[in-house]
């Protein structure tokens, strides 16, 4: 990984334009409402794209075949990942990909595995019968995205604990709002595998959720913005009516200040030595963003109007995906509540320790 600035902004914008190969022209979605409401609502040829691209191994040492770039670049590429609304499960796939064994790591940089995390706070009553190399999953997990397209699991347990289970399962899918999938996985006692700690991974994930839902929310303030300078009423285009002028500097005002926070909070995760601050760093880009969009989200469907709510109108898919996502790996009220408790933890402890 660089740690020279010109360099590292130079790869993102690398890998942002590298982004064109999968997400097409701005505001080509066909693709996109094509899968809408499929099964598994991801396509075969688009992830071996991603594959091909290195993008499964961003954040893996080139020692290990992947490409070795940081957390800047894996959230200026989820980034454009939401403004196209790509649907593929890069962000879970790439933020596990550096802690999986290598001999499950190098089929799925090729594309030819798909592992899919599930994490602690899905499991719900999910148990180990026993430990070590014998352990035995049994038990359910709820509300699992796109584990109809994983050819197998990693499974972190109500210990925190982390394994590796086939796709020996009962997949019981349902439809998202945005036309995704949800669905309930259910192991009966199916051998896993002990894996490490998955901690960081999950903080990865966030994190670059955090720069997909900034994406989508951009794109929509983009969209809103085409809208109301086009859109006439009483003989002038909307867009020339103050109280939209003011919603509108707000919209950017707060989409600014979330782009910000991010790289503000990307420099800390990086930096900081002290593994409370990094996810503190992470909550405080995840409540930010998620309460960023959701504006954008309300703010766009009031400023389109009626046409918002029509399944025909592309404004209509960001806001569904934005109410599909802004909640995952926990809401910005959760994540205000863990940067509150982290940071009194932080404060209290001795200033060697805080990096």
């Amino acid at each position: 990984m660089t740690d020279n600035a010109d360099e590292r902004a130079q790869n993102i914008r690398m890998i942002r334009n590298s982004a064109a190969a999968i997400t097409g022209s701005p505001g080509d979605l066909q693709r996109i409402r094509a899968l809408r409401f499929t099964k598994p609502g991801t396509d075969d040829a688009t992830w071996q794209k991603m594959a091909d691209l290195g993008w499964i191994g961003i954040l893996v040492d080139e020692s290990s075949d992947g490409i070795g770039l940081g957390m800047s670049e894996f959230l200026g590429l989820a980034e454009e990942l939401g403004r196209a609304l790509v649907p593929e499960p890069l962000i879970a796939v790439a933020s596990i990909a550096p802690d999986l064994p290598a001999d499950l790591l190098a089929d799925t940089l090729t594309g030819a595995l798909v592992v899919m995390p599930i994490w602690q706070e899905l499991v719900g009553d999910a148990s180990l019968s026993a430990v070590g190399e014998n352990a035995t999953l049994t038990g359910s997990a709820d509300r699992v995205p796109s584990a109809l397209c994983a050819h197998g699991f990693v499974v972190q347990t109500n210990d925190g604990s982390a394994y590796i289970a086939a796709k020996d399962c009962t997949i019981e899918p349902s439809d998202t709002l945005d036309g995704g999938t949800y669905s309930k996985v259910t192991f009966n006692a199916v051998h896993a595998r002990p894996l490490g700690d998955l901690s960081m991974a999950r903080e990865r994930a966030t994190l670059a959720t955090a720069a997909y839902l900034l994406g989508a929310a951009d794109r929509a303030f983009e969209m809103t913005l085409d809208y109301v300078k086009m859109r006439h009423q009483f003989g002038r285009a909307i867009g020339s009516f103050q109280v939209i002028q003011h919603r509108a500097v707000d919209m950017k005002l707060q989409l600014e200040i979330t782009r910000a926070v991010l790289a503000d909070c990307v420099a800390k995760f990086e930096t900081e030595e002290s593994l409370d601050a990094r996810r503190m760093s992470v909550s405080r880009a995840k409540a930010r963003a998620s309460d960023t969009a959701m504006l954008i989200s309300r703010h766009s469907t009031q400023m389109h109007g009626a046409v918002a709510i029509t399944d025909e109108h592309d404004i209509g898919l960001y806001t569904r995906k934005i109410a599909t996502l802004f909640n995952q790996y926990g809401t910005a009220s959760t994540h205000r509540r863990r940067y509150d408790a982290l940071s009194r933890t932080v404060a209290a402890m001795p200033s060697d320790q805080v990096a």
